[in-house]
């Protein structure tokens, strides 16, 4: 699993770590106490569901992201592929041939599901950007693995954002019926946007660079969901997704 802890996290750590040989259970008992966000504890090990912290910084150039999160599918010569150079960033590519996908995904691996456990809020964010919004890509929540058109489906999208044909819409469902809203002035092609979903038992929030932009109450999924990026070649264009990192946790 790849836990990449964020710079703000590690000061603290290193106090923890800096008094002395300490045993499991009491570590636990200091993280529980410390002057850190619900987010920072779990991250450092405290108590809660799987989480995902990833910068994709764990593999070697050219290859698939870190398999003990990331289960991937490539139809025909679509990629899913870490960059470690200039940029550091998992690059989903759709294949050339129409209806060509490229999926990453955490079946199998990590499953969330709200109040299902102590916490009360699921939360995705993530930095990425689309070379072409033309295209088709999904990103978010999802009932199970799924190519980048079944981010649209009423009985698959659970809390995650679908582009198609220069439209992008937030997307949240209860299993039978999506709730959309369309976000499409807030994302532009090739430029960067860091996107932050939280599901609770009663609305589905999605900020985009800081601001809400989409409540979600009418359609607000309980069921088992993973997490999955994908991009499809559709309307004539092989579609990339360029991912900088990603965090899933509960809180």
């Amino acid at each position: 699993m790849s836990n990449n802890y964020n710079l703000s996290i590690r000061p603290a750590f290193d106090e923890i770590k800096g008094v002395g040989w300490l045993a499991e259970t009491d570590t636990l008992e200091m993280i529980r106490n410390a002057n850190l966000s619900e987010k920072e504890k779990i991250f450092m090990g405290g108590p809660g569901a799987p989480v995902i912290n990833e910068n994709f910084g764990n593999v070697a150039h050219n290859a698939v992201p870190d398999v003990a999160v990331w289960t991937v599918i490539e139809d025909n010569d679509a990629t899913v592929k870490v960059s470690i150079g200039a940029i550091v960033a998992c690059i989903i590519t759709a294949g050339t041939v129409a209806a060509n996908d490229a999926v990453a995904h955490t079946q199998g691996k990590m499953t969330w599901r709200i109040g299902e456990r102590v916490y009360n809020s699921l939360h995705w964010k993530s930095k990425f950007n689309v070379n072409d919004l033309t295209g088709e890509f999904g990103i978010g929540f999802v009932w199970h693995a799924s190519e980048a058109d079944g981010f649209n489906f009423g009985t698959l999208s659970v809390a995650c954002l679908y582009g198609n044909n220069d439209v992008v819409n937030a997307v949240s469902d209860d299993g039978a019926v999506a709730e959309r809203t369309d976000v499409s002035a807030y994302i532009n092609e090739g430029i960067n946007v860091t996107v932050e979903v939280i599901l609770t038992s009663t609305d589905v929030k999605f900020y985009i660079d800081g601001t809400l932009r989409a409540t979600h109450t009418n359609r607000v999924p309980e069921i088992d969901s993973v997490f999955c990026m994908a991009t499809r070649n559709s309307n004539g264009v092989q579609t990339i997704l360029i991912n900088h990192w990603v965090e899933v946790w509960p809180e």
